[in-house]
Protein backbone atom coordinates (compact mmCIF):
# COMPACT_ATOMS: atom_id res chain seq x y z
CA UNK A 1 0.00 0.00 0.00
CA UNK A 2 1.22 3.74 -0.57
CA UNK A 3 0.30 4.52 3.05
CA UNK A 4 2.63 2.01 3.94
CA UNK A 5 5.35 3.57 2.27
CA UNK A 6 4.80 6.69 4.07
CA UNK A 7 4.78 5.43 6.86
CA UNK A 8 7.63 2.90 6.73
CA UNK A 9 9.43 6.71 6.49
CA UNK A 10 7.41 8.31 9.53
CA UNK A 11 9.22 5.64 11.65
CA UNK A 12 12.81 6.73 10.38
CA UNK A 13 11.66 10.48 10.80
CA UNK A 14 10.36 9.44 14.31
CA UNK A 15 13.08 6.62 15.61
CA UNK A 16 11.55 7.02 19.47
CA UNK A 17 8.43 5.13 18.16
CA UNK A 18 9.36 1.76 17.05
CA UNK A 19 6.77 -0.59 18.81
CA UNK A 20 6.53 -3.60 17.21
CA UNK A 21 3.53 -2.88 14.46
CA UNK A 22 2.38 -4.68 11.00
CA UNK A 23 4.47 -1.78 9.40
CA UNK A 24 7.28 -1.47 11.31
CA UNK A 25 9.93 -3.67 9.88
CA UNK A 26 12.63 -0.90 11.35
CA UNK A 27 15.65 -2.21 13.14
CA UNK A 28 15.78 0.20 16.06
CA UNK A 29 18.54 2.33 16.02
CA UNK A 30 20.93 3.20 19.18
CA UNK A 31 19.86 5.94 21.53
CA UNK A 32 19.16 8.64 18.58
CA UNK A 33 17.97 11.46 20.77
CA UNK A 34 21.39 13.12 21.83
CA UNK A 35 21.90 13.72 17.62
CA UNK A 36 18.36 14.92 16.92
CA UNK A 37 18.71 17.59 20.27
CA UNK A 38 21.70 18.51 19.34
CA UNK A 39 20.88 19.49 15.47
CA UNK A 40 18.34 21.76 17.29
CA UNK A 41 21.12 23.26 19.97
CA UNK A 42 23.69 23.76 16.98
CA UNK A 43 21.59 25.59 14.63
CA UNK A 44 19.35 27.04 17.58
CA UNK A 45 17.32 30.61 17.14
CA UNK A 46 19.66 32.09 19.80
CA UNK A 47 22.79 31.24 17.52
CA UNK A 48 20.80 32.77 14.62
CA UNK A 49 20.14 35.97 16.62
CA UNK A 50 23.33 36.31 17.38
CA UNK A 51 24.54 36.04 14.15
CA UNK A 52 22.54 38.87 12.98
CA UNK A 53 23.41 41.07 15.75
CA UNK A 54 27.41 40.58 14.74
CA UNK A 55 26.63 41.70 11.52
CA UNK A 56 24.40 44.75 12.68
CA UNK A 57 27.50 45.52 15.31
CA UNK A 58 30.25 45.70 12.12
CA UNK A 59 28.05 47.68 10.24
CA UNK A 60 27.68 50.35 13.05
CA UNK A 61 30.82 50.33 13.64
CA UNK A 62 31.91 51.49 10.04
CA UNK A 63 28.93 54.05 9.97
CA UNK A 64 29.94 54.90 13.16
CA UNK A 65 34.06 55.58 12.01
CA UNK A 66 32.38 57.31 9.22
CA UNK A 67 30.43 59.41 11.13
CA UNK A 68 33.21 60.52 13.46
CA UNK A 69 36.03 61.05 10.85
CA UNK A 70 33.60 63.52 9.43
CA UNK A 71 33.34 61.36 6.02
CA UNK A 72 29.87 60.05 6.32
CA UNK A 73 27.98 60.73 3.09
CA UNK A 74 24.55 58.89 1.95
CA UNK A 75 25.45 58.39 -0.75
CA UNK A 76 28.56 56.78 -0.77
CA UNK A 77 28.08 53.47 -1.89
CA UNK A 78 29.94 51.69 0.78
CA UNK A 79 27.47 53.61 3.31
CA UNK A 80 24.38 52.53 1.03
CA UNK A 81 25.51 48.94 0.96
CA UNK A 82 26.56 48.70 4.95
CA UNK A 83 23.07 50.35 5.64
CA UNK A 84 21.12 47.55 3.58
CA UNK A 85 23.06 44.70 4.72
CA UNK A 86 22.00 45.88 8.43
CA UNK A 87 18.29 46.94 7.53
CA UNK A 88 18.44 43.38 6.41
CA UNK A 89 19.92 41.73 9.51
CA UNK A 90 17.56 43.50 11.99
CA UNK A 91 14.38 42.91 9.40
CA UNK A 92 15.49 39.31 9.89
CA UNK A 93 16.12 39.47 13.41
CA UNK A 94 12.21 41.39 13.79
CA UNK A 95 10.19 38.48 11.70
CA UNK A 96 11.61 35.67 13.26
CA UNK A 97 10.94 36.71 16.71
CA UNK A 98 7.29 37.49 14.99
CA UNK A 99 6.63 33.79 13.35
CA UNK A 100 8.21 32.29 17.41
CA UNK A 101 5.98 34.90 19.29
CA UNK A 102 9.16 36.55 20.51
CA UNK A 103 8.47 39.74 20.18
CA UNK A 104 9.75 41.82 23.37
CA UNK A 105 12.59 39.43 24.30
CA UNK A 106 15.97 40.03 23.89
CA UNK A 107 18.53 37.40 22.73
CA UNK A 108 19.30 36.48 26.37
CA UNK A 109 16.00 35.70 27.54
CA UNK A 110 15.17 33.73 23.92
CA UNK A 111 18.28 31.98 25.03
CA UNK A 112 16.97 30.60 28.15
CA UNK A 113 13.63 30.22 27.12
CA UNK A 114 14.91 27.54 24.20
CA UNK A 115 17.39 26.15 26.57
CA UNK A 116 14.02 25.06 29.25
CA UNK A 117 12.85 23.79 25.62
CA UNK A 118 15.39 21.66 24.72
CA UNK A 119 15.68 20.08 28.61
CA UNK A 120 12.24 19.68 28.20
CA UNK A 121 12.30 17.61 24.73
CA UNK A 122 15.20 15.83 26.21
CA UNK A 123 13.56 14.96 29.13
CA UNK A 124 10.16 13.72 26.76
CA UNK A 125 12.55 11.61 24.67
CA UNK A 126 14.13 9.99 27.51
CA UNK A 127 11.06 8.63 29.08
CA UNK A 128 10.81 6.74 26.05
CA UNK A 129 13.75 4.85 26.85
CA UNK A 130 14.90 2.00 28.56
CA UNK A 131 17.97 0.65 30.03
CA UNK A 132 17.56 -1.63 26.94
CA UNK A 133 17.15 1.39 24.81
CA UNK A 134 14.64 2.07 22.43
CA UNK A 135 10.78 0.91 22.81
CA UNK A 136 7.54 0.53 21.60
CA UNK A 137 5.07 3.41 22.95
CA UNK A 138 1.47 4.03 22.55
CA UNK A 139 1.26 6.31 20.09
CA UNK A 140 -1.94 7.36 19.75
CA UNK A 141 -1.73 8.76 23.56
CA UNK A 142 -1.18 12.59 24.54
CA UNK A 143 2.16 12.34 25.56
CA UNK A 144 3.53 10.57 22.69
CA UNK A 145 1.43 13.33 20.25
CA UNK A 146 3.16 16.18 22.12
CA UNK A 147 6.84 14.40 22.07
CA UNK A 148 6.02 14.56 18.19
CA UNK A 149 4.96 17.89 17.71
CA UNK A 150 7.45 19.02 19.77
CA UNK A 151 10.34 17.84 17.92
CA UNK A 152 8.57 18.88 14.87
CA UNK A 153 8.91 22.58 16.64
CA UNK A 154 12.79 21.89 16.79
CA UNK A 155 13.14 20.65 13.81
CA UNK A 156 11.48 23.25 12.27
CA UNK A 157 14.17 26.16 14.18
CA UNK A 158 17.03 23.46 13.26
CA UNK A 159 16.26 23.91 9.87
CA UNK A 160 15.70 27.54 9.48
CA UNK A 161 19.20 28.17 11.52
CA UNK A 162 20.63 25.89 9.24
CA UNK A 163 19.53 28.11 6.41
CA UNK A 164 19.84 31.64 7.98
CA UNK A 165 23.58 30.74 10.01
CA UNK A 166 24.66 29.55 6.16
CA UNK A 167 23.72 33.30 5.29
CA UNK A 168 25.32 34.64 7.95
CA UNK A 169 28.62 32.95 7.64
CA UNK A 170 28.73 33.99 4.02
CA UNK A 171 28.03 37.77 4.80
CA UNK A 172 30.45 37.66 8.29
CA UNK A 173 32.98 35.86 5.55
CA UNK A 174 32.81 38.85 3.06
CA UNK A 175 32.99 41.74 5.75
CA UNK A 176 35.64 40.10 6.77
CA UNK A 177 37.25 40.11 3.43
CA UNK A 178 36.32 43.68 2.96
CA UNK A 179 37.97 44.79 6.29
CA UNK A 180 41.02 47.07 4.94
CA UNK A 181 38.51 48.27 2.04
CA UNK A 182 36.34 49.71 4.44
CA UNK A 183 38.57 50.77 7.06
CA UNK A 184 40.98 52.97 4.10
CA UNK A 185 41.27 52.97 0.06
CA UNK A 186 42.95 49.83 -1.12
CA UNK A 187 46.41 48.98 0.69
CA UNK A 188 47.48 48.93 -3.60
CA UNK A 189 47.88 53.02 -3.32
CA UNK A 190 49.30 53.21 -0.07
CA UNK A 191 51.71 50.43 -1.03
CA UNK A 192 52.33 51.49 -4.50
CA UNK A 193 53.27 55.36 -4.26
CA UNK A 194 56.56 55.32 -5.19
CA UNK A 195 55.88 53.34 -8.57
CA UNK A 196 52.86 55.39 -9.25
CA UNK A 197 54.38 58.58 -8.87
CA UNK A 198 57.60 58.16 -11.10
CA UNK A 199 54.84 57.16 -14.25
CA UNK A 200 51.68 59.37 -13.49
CA UNK A 201 54.62 62.34 -14.11
CA UNK A 202 55.05 61.38 -17.24
CA UNK A 203 51.90 61.20 -18.63
CA UNK A 204 49.41 63.55 -19.56
CA UNK A 205 47.40 64.42 -16.79
CA UNK A 206 44.34 66.53 -17.98
CA UNK A 207 44.10 63.48 -20.61
CA UNK A 208 44.10 61.18 -17.39
CA UNK A 209 41.45 63.01 -15.94
CA UNK A 210 39.35 63.03 -18.71
CA UNK A 211 40.00 58.60 -19.23
CA UNK A 212 39.37 58.24 -15.05
CA UNK A 213 35.85 60.63 -15.44
CA UNK A 214 34.91 58.30 -18.82
CA UNK A 215 35.60 55.21 -16.27
CA UNK A 216 33.98 56.55 -13.23
CA UNK A 217 30.87 56.90 -15.58
CA UNK A 218 30.91 53.48 -16.59
CA UNK A 219 31.28 51.80 -13.19
CA UNK A 220 28.43 54.29 -12.08
CA UNK A 221 25.97 52.74 -14.80
CA UNK A 222 26.95 49.06 -13.34
CA UNK A 223 26.00 49.88 -10.14
CA UNK A 224 22.84 51.49 -10.72
CA UNK A 225 22.12 48.41 -12.90
CA UNK A 226 23.37 46.31 -9.89
CA UNK A 227 21.24 47.67 -7.45
CA UNK A 228 18.52 46.79 -9.45
CA UNK A 229 19.13 43.10 -9.14
CA UNK A 230 18.66 43.48 -5.71
CA UNK A 231 14.70 42.79 -6.05
CA UNK A 232 15.16 39.42 -7.02
CA UNK A 233 15.95 38.69 -3.02
CA UNK A 234 14.27 41.55 -1.43
CA UNK A 235 12.74 41.68 2.00
CA UNK A 236 9.51 40.98 0.57
CA UNK A 237 10.40 38.36 -1.68
CA UNK A 238 12.03 36.69 1.05
CA UNK A 239 9.46 37.11 3.90
CA UNK A 240 6.75 35.28 0.82
CA UNK A 241 9.24 32.68 1.07
CA UNK A 242 9.65 31.92 5.12
CA UNK A 243 5.80 32.18 5.22
CA UNK A 244 4.83 30.13 2.84
CA UNK A 245 7.09 27.30 4.45
CA UNK A 246 6.06 28.09 7.99
CA UNK A 247 2.24 27.07 6.79
CA UNK A 248 3.75 24.06 5.33
CA UNK A 249 5.69 23.00 8.42
CA UNK A 250 2.06 23.84 10.72
CA UNK A 251 0.48 21.73 7.97
CA UNK A 252 3.24 19.13 8.43
CA UNK A 253 3.08 18.95 12.30
CA UNK A 254 -0.37 18.55 12.27
CA UNK A 255 -0.33 15.72 9.43
CA UNK A 256 2.45 13.79 11.51
CA UNK A 257 0.93 14.21 14.76
CA UNK A 258 -2.82 14.31 13.69
CA UNK A 259 -3.09 12.00 11.28
CA UNK A 260 0.30 9.87 11.07
CA UNK A 261 -0.45 8.25 14.53
CA UNK A 262 -3.85 6.81 13.51
CA UNK A 263 -3.03 5.52 10.33
CA UNK A 264 0.53 4.10 12.57
CA UNK A 265 -2.25 2.42 14.55
CA UNK A 266 -4.59 1.12 11.75
CA UNK A 267 -4.94 -2.91 11.10
CA UNK A 268 -2.58 -4.12 8.22
CA UNK A 269 -6.34 -5.67 7.34
CA UNK A 270 -7.85 -1.92 6.65
CA UNK A 271 -10.75 -1.82 4.31
CA UNK A 272 -10.24 -1.14 0.92
CA UNK A 273 -11.73 2.15 0.94
CA UNK A 274 -9.84 2.92 4.35
CA UNK A 275 -6.97 2.41 2.25
CA UNK A 276 -8.26 4.83 -1.10
CA UNK A 277 -8.85 7.50 2.20
CA UNK A 278 -5.12 6.93 3.18
CA UNK A 279 -4.26 7.23 -0.16
CA UNK A 280 -5.10 10.41 -0.49
CA UNK A 281 -4.04 11.75 2.42
CA UNK A 282 -1.11 10.38 2.96
CA UNK A 283 -0.07 11.81 -0.88
CA UNK A 284 -0.94 14.95 0.06
CA UNK A 285 1.67 14.69 3.43
CA UNK A 286 4.34 13.92 1.14
CA UNK A 287 4.20 17.01 -0.84
CA UNK A 288 4.04 19.11 2.17
CA UNK A 289 7.07 17.44 3.49
CA UNK A 290 8.44 18.06 -0.31
CA UNK A 291 7.08 21.62 -0.39
CA UNK A 292 9.22 22.06 3.50
CA UNK A 293 12.15 20.89 2.26
CA UNK A 294 11.93 22.83 -1.50
CA UNK A 295 11.37 26.11 0.62
CA UNK A 296 14.65 25.74 2.38
CA UNK A 297 16.69 24.40 -0.50
CA UNK A 298 14.78 27.50 -2.28
CA UNK A 299 16.04 30.32 1.01
CA UNK A 300 19.70 28.32 0.56
CA UNK A 301 20.06 29.23 -3.12
CA UNK A 302 18.53 32.81 -2.57
CA UNK A 303 20.84 33.48 0.50
CA UNK A 304 23.99 32.30 -1.47
CA UNK A 305 22.81 34.65 -4.57
CA UNK A 306 23.01 37.56 -1.94
CA UNK A 307 26.44 36.92 -0.77
CA UNK A 308 27.44 37.36 -3.97
CA UNK A 309 25.31 39.92 -4.69
CA UNK A 310 26.74 42.11 -1.91
CA UNK A 311 30.25 40.81 -3.21
CA UNK A 312 29.99 42.11 -6.25
CA UNK A 313 28.54 45.42 -5.29
CA UNK A 314 31.57 46.19 -2.89
CA UNK A 315 33.61 45.69 -4.87
CA UNK A 316 31.50 47.78 -7.31
CA UNK A 317 31.95 50.61 -4.49
CA UNK A 318 35.34 50.05 -4.24
CA UNK A 319 35.99 50.88 -7.72
CA UNK A 320 34.07 54.06 -7.74
CA UNK A 321 36.10 55.29 -4.37
CA UNK A 322 39.63 53.95 -6.13
CA UNK A 323 38.61 55.89 -9.09
CA UNK A 324 37.39 58.89 -7.57
CA UNK A 325 40.76 59.36 -5.55
CA UNK A 326 43.08 58.67 -8.48
CA UNK A 327 41.19 61.27 -10.33
CA UNK A 328 41.22 63.95 -7.34
CA UNK A 329 45.38 63.02 -7.43
CA UNK A 330 45.30 63.39 -11.00
CA UNK A 331 43.44 66.50 -10.82
CA UNK A 332 45.75 68.04 -8.21
CA UNK A 333 49.01 67.10 -10.24
CA UNK A 334 47.74 68.39 -13.47
CA UNK A 335 47.49 71.86 -11.71
CA UNK A 336 51.68 71.83 -10.76
CA UNK A 337 54.38 72.20 -13.22
CA UNK A 338 57.88 70.52 -14.05
CA UNK A 339 57.22 67.91 -11.02
CA UNK A 340 59.69 65.25 -10.39
CA UNK A 341 58.71 61.67 -9.04
CA UNK A 342 60.03 62.95 -5.78
CA UNK A 343 57.56 65.82 -5.73
CA UNK A 344 54.79 64.12 -6.79
CA UNK A 345 55.18 61.26 -4.38
CA UNK A 346 55.87 64.03 -1.45
CA UNK A 347 51.96 65.75 -2.95
CA UNK A 348 50.42 62.21 -3.16
CA UNK A 349 51.59 61.84 0.54
CA UNK A 350 50.82 65.48 2.04
CA UNK A 351 47.58 64.75 1.35
CA UNK A 352 45.05 61.96 2.64
CA UNK A 353 43.61 60.72 -0.22
CA UNK A 354 42.59 57.88 1.53
CA UNK A 355 39.84 59.45 2.95
CA UNK A 356 38.28 60.65 -0.09
CA UNK A 357 35.04 59.09 -0.75
CA UNK A 358 33.02 62.18 -2.34
CA UNK A 359 30.75 61.10 -5.16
Amino acid sequence: MDEENEIQQWLRDHPEFHAETPFSNATPQVNPYEQMVERSERFSLTKTYRGYEEIIAICDDHIERYEKDGELDENNPLVVLLRRLKDKAEHQIKKLKQQFLLDGKTTDEIEQLEEESLKMWRTMLGVLEDEEGIHGHDVGDPFAKETIQTGLFHRQIADLGLVHQNRISGLLELLDLMEDDLLELHPALKDGVTHFAAHVVQTDLNVVVALLQDERGNVETQWGNHLKQEVAFSTDVIDAIHATQDNDYRARAGYESGVMMPLFEADEDASPLFDRFAGYVTRSGRRIKSRSSQGQGTLINLFTQEVEWFGRAFSLAIELREIETFREISAHLADQEDLTPEDVEKIVNSVDYRKSRRF
